[in-house]
């Protein structure tokens, strides 16, 4: 499936409009929306894991922290999370 860059892009700025408003349930929709046009991007998956995390689901939080985790093995963010879910 190709792309949708536009649509790809305002999901995103609409989960992160959301996050920053404490819309946490929104922030999840538009985030997911997001992932449906393209599932690669560890940082969305992060911003996911946040969402839930700020929701107290905890299991949604540790799968969106480890596919970001698996998407960018390098970086530290998602496994500190996934520690501190633990």
């Amino acid at each position: 499936m190709a792309v949708d860059k536009k649509a790809y892009d305002k999901a995103i700025r609409e989960g992160l409009d959301f996050a920053w408003a404490g819309k946490w349930e929104k922030a999840v929709a538009a985030y997911r929306k997001a992932l449906a046009q393209d599932a690669s991007d560890p940082t969305v998956h992060s911003h996911l894991g946040l969402a839930y995390f700020e929701l107290e689901r905890f299991p949604d939080a540790l799968e969106a922290y480890g596919q970001a985790s698996r998407l960018s093995p390098d970086e530290p963010a998602p496994l500190a999370r996934i520690a501190e879910i633990h």
